[in-house]
């Protein structure tokens, strides 16, 4: 069986729309190391919240996860709704930065009154980005190509799993309430640019290949 015109190597490598669908996925990535990384450093060396607050936030992101995944695939079927979950997703991120970025310098019962209450944003929109970046990534996939494509999205958030830790304790820790703040402008942005760079990956996303059979 052959396919007129097919071209050797990953197709989804050059899907520049696609690819860029993957770059603002790993960028909402970064939350992961905010969590589970930022926050324990921010509470033991930056506020004077409990220190237990650094179980207590592992805690509530685990009880919001599972009581939430399951509900947060709804809407996700077609890909201009999923990308508008996904940008929700992004202005919870922000607003969790801002209220963990705001417990320094505060009492300890108000601090980790803001702690939790950026972990459970934090959550929300991993939930909301995590339901809505995997139906894109299936969804605008070339036909008879979704391994490839698979392979790179997948990259994507692993390079975002693997540089987070660095970015958040030399940026956003170090500069404090402006790392913070930075982080969750960085991701607001990315979840922002979604709809409009999902839109174009529909228009150019790559037709189903042509298949003949040969004697």
């Amino acid at each position: 069986m052959e396919v007129p015109g097919e071209r050797a190597g990953n197709p989804a490598l050059r899907n520049r729309p696609f690819l860029a669908v993957t770059v603002l996925n790993g960028l909402l990535g970064l939350q992961f190391s905010m969590l589970e990384v930022g926050v324990p450093l921010w509470v033991v060396e930056h506020t004077e919240a409990p220190r237990v607050l650094v179980a207590v936030s592992l805690i509530v992101n685990t009880v919001l996860v599972v009581a939430l995944q399951v509900r947060a695939t709804r809407g996700t079927e077609e890909p201009a709704a999923a990308a508008r979950i996904f940008r929700r997703g992004g202005l919870m991120i922000a607003a969790a930065c801002l209220l963990i970025g705001l417990a320094h310098g505060l009492p300890g019962w108000l601090a980790a009154v803001l702690l939790v209450a950026g972990v459970a944003c934090q959550t929300l929109s991993e939930i909301s980005c995590q339901a809505a970046g995997w139906a894109l990534s299936y969804d605008l996939a070339g036909e008879g190509h979704h391994g490839s494509y698979q392979g790179v999205f997948n990259s994507g958030m692993a390079a975002a799993l693997m540089l987070g830790p660095v970015l958040v304790t030399t940026v956003v820790i170090t500069n404090g309430l402006a790392g913070w703040i930075l982080l969750g402008a960085v991701m607001l942005a990315a979840a922002v640019a979604m709809p409009p760079t999902v839109r174009w990956a529909q228009r150019t996303r790559p037709a189903a290949p042509v298949t003949t059979v040969t004697p």
